[in-house]
């Protein structure tokens, strides 16, 4: 009986029986019905959370799942994802398997894009200024304390309000050329934007395209673009635990 340790790259199609050989761990798949998950063995004093085998660790999950997905439709596990046994990887597709067909077939030749935009926040607060600036002195301490309270109140307002605006002219560039996207707004004062976008591959280029406008029309900003990644973002389980999270043992 199989029961050591699983470490799942990703789950697939099944249609194309995966045989590879990387870092000298063969990765092969594990099927049920018309999905597999895709596996290599690991040993019992195999080390994958410490240094430097993390970063090692971090190279080979990367290459693993790039190379399963230029040749399947894919749902990217995280990595240091561990199944005990062929039995369990069984267990996991059976107990999933609506799920995992269903952002199988949702999810096909699509991939995912990662953009992240950082401004100068402290310039635009300074421009905001005026707003922290008291109109009137009192003679009472608990007036002036509240009339300051209540104009950087006003400031972190108009803050938010040029954030969303920026955000607005950004996600115009973009428009018609993605899927799905998820946007976090202004997750830090210096990150104006932390998005994830899925494109469908038969957009890509003009998806690139748009980015290189987005950075020619608005230089003042700085740009982190990344992609074709797979759609790690846009799986949608029942569970609020990721694929990871669920199986990480």
């Amino acid at each position: 009986m199989d029961i050591g340790k699983k470490y799942v790259f990703a789950i697939t199609d099944s249609g194309n029986e995966i045989n590879l050989v990387l870092e000298q761990k063969k990765l092969y798949s594990v099927s049920y019905r018309d999905i597999a998950a895709v596996v290599c063995d690991i040993g019992e004093k195999e080390q994958w959370i410490t240094e430097p085998q993390l970063r090692k660790g971090a190279a080979f999950h990367e290459q693993g799942v790039e190379w399963i997905m230029a040749r399947s439709t894919i749902l990217p596990m995280r990595m240091l994802t561990l199944v005990s046994g062929h039995d369990g990887i069984l267990a996991m597709l059976e107990q999933h398997y609506e799920e995992f067909r269903a952002n199988l077939t949702r999810l096909a030749g699509q991939a995912e894009f990662g953009l992240k935009v950082l401004w100068p926040a402290e310039t635009i607060k300074a421009r905001l200024e005026q707003y922290s600036v008291p109109a009137i002195r009192y003679n009472s301490l608990a007036l002036n304390y509240l009339q300051k309270k209540f104009a950087a109140y006003r400031q972190g307002e108009a803050f938010q309000t040029a954030a969303e605006e920026q955000i607005a002219r950004i996600s115009d560039f973009f428009t018609g050329r993605w899927t799905e996207q998820k946007l976090r707004r202004l997750p830090t004062d210096n990150l104006l934007l932390n998005a994830a976008y899925l494109v469908e591959n038969i957009r890509r280029q003009h998806f690139i395209q748009a980015f290189y406008q987005l950075k020619k029309n608005l230089p003042e900003l700085k740009y982190q673009f990344s992609g074709p990644w797979p759609p790690y973002n846009f799986i949608i389980m029942k569970s609020e635990k990721t694929l990871a999270e669920l199986y990480h043992q």
